[in-house]
């Protein structure tokens, strides 16, 4: 769960693996704000971006996005190894 909706895993009627995003809430805010997302991510695509499967509203007027599914690690965990890391390697990594 994020600041802006709930991710689930998923996989679509075609096996590729998914992702569906989901705002936490209904409202003109979350639909410009998830319409926006879907337009970055389709204009920016892979290799730089998931590809958009599909973006629409709920019945409940929940926004909600279908994109690729990436694997990696956490921005989480990537902010300790770099935390973790001696200042030099940490300045040559960005």
């Amino acid at each position: 769960m994020g600041g802006a909706g709930v991710v689930w895993a998923a996989r679509d009627r075609d096996g590729r693996d998914a992702a569906i995003k989901v705002a936490h809430s209904a409202g003109e805010l979350w639909r410009v704000r998830f319409a926006g997302e879907a337009s970055a991510l389709a204009a920016l695509g892979p290799p730089h971006a998931p590809q958009l499967f599909a973006h629409d509203v709920l019945p409940d007027g929940r926004s909600w996005i279908a994109m690729e599914r990436m694997g990696g690690t956490s921005l989480a965990d990537e902010m300790a190894r770099w935390a973790a890391a001696p200042p030099l390697e940490r300045g040559l990594r960005l």
